[in-house]
């Protein structure tokens, strides 16, 4: 990716005219239950609107939208999977709008086999965020009592908490509150968080359905799916 195209967080700081979604410390994330392929609202601490997330559904890999409202009119991130296999997949975050590359998310299959770990990168491929489950304990319990205990996940900025992830218990559609408040400057870009918290979710929602037996498996459903 020419270096022109990628935008470092210091750039991102300083852009104007950001969509009000990318410029707020609180969020809830809610799941449209009952829909074909995932589908959340993006709400403010308020409780309004903010925006909306599609995930197209009968695909091959991971290709996850964020827009403005329901209606899908205007487009503001865009969330592909770039390998085939679910386990080792990086997923590209490029901005709708303005059409920059603003990073990567990969998942780390291997630790995430007892405890969800995700890494942000930047436009060259450089880490300098993650998301991670709380702690070791509770993401072996989790795992143990099949998914029923709600998940909290740790943000961390250069290994420095900044945000909290936290999950409500519902027995139908998750929804989760996404705490940056210990992050008032906005050094890690909201754009990347947001995308972050979505894609975990709808990655671990896949594994739950899968029935296999841990993290980091449900890449053999899409292999066989796509070899027919």
């Amino acid at each position: 990716m020419p270096p022109e195209e990628i935008l470092d967080a210091e750039v991102v700081a300083e852009l104007p005219q950001l969509p009000t979604v990318w410029l707020q410390d609180f969020y809830t994330i809610r799941q449209k239950v009952l829909a074909i392929g995932g589908k959340y609202y993006i709400d403010d601490a308020a409780g309004r609107p903010l925006a909306f997330c599609h995930q197209k559904a009968f695909k091959f890999k991971e290709d996850v939208r964020i827009f403005e409202s329901e209606a899908m009119a205007t487009e503001f991130l865009s969330v592909q999977q770039l390998q085939w296999l679910d386990a080792f997949a990086q997923f590209r975050v490029t901005d709708s709008l303005s059409g920059q590359l603003l990073g990567y998310i990969n998942r780390q299959w291997m630790t995430s086999n007892v405890q969800s770990e995700y890494l942000l990168l930047d436009g060259y491929e450089r880490p300098f965020a993650r998301i991670i489950e709380d702690s070791l304990g509770m993401g072996l319990a989790r795992r143990l009592s099949g998914g029923i205990l709600p998940s909290t996940y740790v943000i961390e900025l250069q290994g420095r908490p900044v945000a909290k992830l936290t999950q409500d218990f519902k027995l139908i559609g998750d929804t989760w509150t996404l705490d940056a408040r210990g992050d008032p400057d906005r050094v890690l870009d909201r754009r990347l968080m947001v995308a972050g918290a979505l894609l975990m979710d709808i990655v671990e929602q896949h594994e739950k359905r899968s029935g296999m037996a841990g993290p980091g498996r449900s890449h053999h459903r899409h292999h066989r799916r796509h070899r027919h």
